[in-house]
């Protein structure tokens, strides 16, 4: 089954609604995921409404601009679609929105990111923290489209390495889960700057994507607009499950080396039958 995505920075969202609406109706996407929607708590969802579509948002609540949203299709009759909000905790300048979707039951985790390219180090360590906590131990298909605002990090296949702490960092936290990371083309392009590559789509299943286009972006907006197909294979679970797992480090190491050590002395003793019944008495 093809699930079709659309994903930009729009760099303000209000005053591009109508030129989004316009693409959707082109493309058919069944979700669309926008960074820095600048959108405030006045402002309705009726504003920014797409037809046929319903809204997750979370707007940056200190400060002006930032923000992140997701359209979902209401729209799909071959493949009913569900959705649920996941709590994640994060109010600060790091913005994330988690959310569990059912599609036709299959399960998929869809996310999305906004970080400020003058984000700390411990905003930065907040993120990859809810991300591990969030993204760990699920089987199910992730999806992880963000500007994360990483321009120094080199995504070439196999020599991923960033510039700065906080680029090592995340590309650590890839490297640990065993994420794979898609986008390879510049995504911003902004007068008196050189070109960078900081909106990602980061998966946890590395051949479930693929037609991967870049289109220009919304209004004057400096980061492309990204379509993309993802694969959903059926399968029995009708819900996200997590995988438990054993924590050996709490074992009692001691213990069980010296458990082993006396079984196999006390069988070696008993099987030999060069062992009087006398020397087994010793023993």
């Amino acid at each position: 089954m093809e699930i079709k995505y659309l994903y930009t920075n729009a760099n303000s969202l209000s005053n591009k609604i109508n030129e989004l609406s316009q693409m959707v109706i082109i493309e058919k996407p069944h979700f669309i995921i926008v960074t820095e929607t600048c959108l405030e708590d006045k402002i309705p969802d009726s504003l920014i409404n797409i037809d046929n579509y319903c809204i997750v948002r979370k707007d940056r609540a200190e400060r002006r601009g930032g923000g992140i949203c997701v359209y979902i299709t209401k729209n799909c009759n071959d493949c009913p679609i569900s959705y649920e909000e996941c709590e994640t905790n994060n109010d600060g300048e790091i913005q994330l929105l988690l959310i569990k979707i059912k599609i036709d039951n299959d399960p998929l985790l869809l996310s999305c990111v906004y970080r400020p390219p003058d984000s700390t180090i411990n905003e930065n360590d907040e993120m990859i923290s809810t991300i591990k906590d969030k993204f760990s131990d699920v089987s199910c298909p992730i999806l992880l489209f963000g500007d994360f605002n990483y321009p120094g990090i080199s995504w070439k296949k196999d020599e991923w390495m960033g510039e700065t702490k906080a680029e090592s960092d995340f590309v650590n936290l890839l490297l640990e889960m065993g994420f794979s990371q898609h986008i390879t083309e510049n995504t911003r392009f902004r007068k008196g700057n050189l070109p960078s590559l900081l909106d990602l789509l980061i998966t946890n299943e590395d051949d479930k994507i693929n037609d991967i286009k870049y289109l220009p972006p919304l209004g004057k907006s400096d980061h492309v607009v990204i379509k993309m197909i993802s694969q959903i294979i059926k399968t029995d679970t009708n819900s996200i499950q997590l995988i438990p797992k054993r924590n050996i480090w709490k074992a009692d190491f001691e213990s069980m080396e010296l458990e082993i050590h006396n079984r196999l002395s006390n069988n070696r003793s008993f099987n030999n039958p060069l062992i009087s019944t006398s020397e087994k008495t010793n023993i």
